[in-house]
């Protein structure tokens, strides 16, 4: 329900920024600045895919440093032995 909620507000949100204009006779629908709603929509999805690039590189990395440092104590550990 929250994602349709916030999907709604982005869309109401984007047709303001684009200015539509609404006329009835004859029926038309037009927008003043589209580039604008445009240029808003392409500036968030590559914020968010930047966030999602670096997580899941930060992720990796850690992961790739854990298991390093797991598997030297595994090896002081045996090597005393």
């Amino acid at each position: 329900m929250k994602i349709v909620i916030y999907a709604l507000l982005a869309i109401a949100w984007m047709l303001w920024l684009a200015e539509p204009t609404i006329k009835f006779k004859p029926f038309s629908i037009s927008f003043a600045s589209p580039c604008i709603a445009f240029a808003w929509l392409f500036l968030i999805v590559s914020i968010i895919l930047f966030q999602v690039d670096s997580h899941n590189k930060g992720y990796k990395e850690g992961a790739d440093k854990a298991i390093k440092t797991i598997n030297k104590i595994i090896e002081e550990k045996l090597s005393k032995k």
